[in-house]
């Protein structure tokens, strides 16, 4: 089901925007709800290929509210976040090298490493 949250956290972005013909406040107040559980959901989420599109989607909606969206609690935890993901990357980054290293690679190993 990957398709249903990736489908659902692309229209978040879209949704803001729509709402915004209710004004600041109506806005305002739909991130305040959106903001943590979307933050939660990347923190949760198992399937690798799914945490660009929830970042992507972040971003959008943070870049359509513009300066001043993010309080500090939601900064803090986008930042933790980021780090632990960036972190996670380097670790798989280092552990396909390492394979690509060994003796027995070859091009089904390397196909498998893409697929990471």
């Amino acid at each position: 089901m990957p398709a249903v949250r990736i489908a659902a956290t692309e229209s978040l972005p879209y949704l803001l925007d729509c709402a915004k013909i209710q004004g600041e406040q109506y806005v305002a107040n739909m991130w305040a709800y959106i903001c943590p559980h979307l933050l939660k959901a990347i923190e949760i989420e198992p399937e690798q290929s799914v945490l660009p599109e929830y970042l992507g989607s972040f971003a959008k909606c943070v870049e359509s509210l513009g300066k001043g969206c993010l309080n500090d609690q939601d900064m803090s935890t986008l930042v933790t976040l980021l780090d632990k993901l960036l972190k996670q990357h380097f670790v798989r980054q280092n552990e396909r090298q390492d394979k690509r290293k060994d003796e027995d690679y070859d091009d089904i190993v390397e196909e498998s490493l893409m697929d990471e």
